[in-house]
């Protein structure tokens, strides 16, 4: 049995969780946009962030994966810098 719920694909027969490919498409094309990027805007940052907790679900430890993210967040600068050796690439 699968339902969509909140954007989750929930297999009940295999009880797993996933994303609608397209919506996972979406969003791999949009980090790898970002990361060719050496600044972004805040509110661009925040979108792809907001994204990337959607995805955090799924995993175990998805929750710590975005303690950095958030931080920067915290922050709330007007660009988000990307150079080669910041801790957010």
């Amino acid at each position: 049995m699968r339902k969509e719920i909140f954007g989750w694909v929930f297999d009940g027969a295999m009880r797993v969780i996933k994303l609608p490919v397209q919506k996972l498409d979406s969003i791999i094309v949009e980090v790898k946009a970002i990361v060719r990027l050496t600044a972004i805007p805040f509110k661009r940052f925040e979108k792809v962030v907001g994204h990337l907790r959607h995805v955090a679900i799924e995993l175990p430890v998805g929750r710590w994966l975005c303690v950095l993210l958030n931080r920067v967040i915290a922050l709330h600068n007007k660009v988000v810098a990307l150079n080669k050796n910041s801790a957010i690439r």
